[in-house]
């Protein structure tokens, strides 16, 4: 993967106005994913990263039980970290409630929660996900940390 990250930044470097090409990320060892990403973004410049989909089972709890994956309190996407169809071998990944709340766009901060409640009212998310999301991993972090 390094060589072909390197070959890409080297051939497209030219035409990084138009073109942006995706740094492939291995995501058979996470320290090695790790360090690929540091050194394609870090060293490299991409912009853009590529995870293939197809890990062998095996894997699936290195990444799905020791990562959190921070996520836009109302984005719906964040309903694909609860969907079994669309997560590889149904892993349920834990998803953790992001926010813009210090941003300029956000005028009011008790409606970000409101806003997040949103997708259980639309039916992306149910009440258990969006519980586990929004309370459960902070309180879980909290409480490993505290030991």
């Amino acid at each position: 993967m390094r060589a072909l990250n390197l070959a890409q930044s080297r051939v497209y470097a030219e035409h990084a106005v138009r073109i942006i090409p995706a740094a492939a990320i291995p995501m058979f060892d996470p320290r090695e994913a790790l360090e690929e990403l540091d050194y394609a973004v870090g060293k490299l410049g991409h912009k853009v990263i590529m995870i293939p989909t197809a890990l062998a089972e095996g894997k699936r709890d290195l990444f799905a039980a020791n990562f959190y994956f921070g996520c836009e309190a109302d984005d719906p996407i964040t309903a694909c970290a609860f969907d079994a169809r669309v997560v590889p071998f149904g892993a349920r990944l834990r998803a953790i409630f992001g926010s813009d709340i210090g941003h300029y766009d956000v005028p009011d901060m008790a409606r970000v929660v409101e806003e997040a409640c949103e997708l259980v009212e639309r039916g992306l998310l149910d009440e258990e996900s969006f519980r586990g999301t929004s309370v459960e991993s902070h309180a879980k972090e909290i409480l490993q940390g505290a030991r």
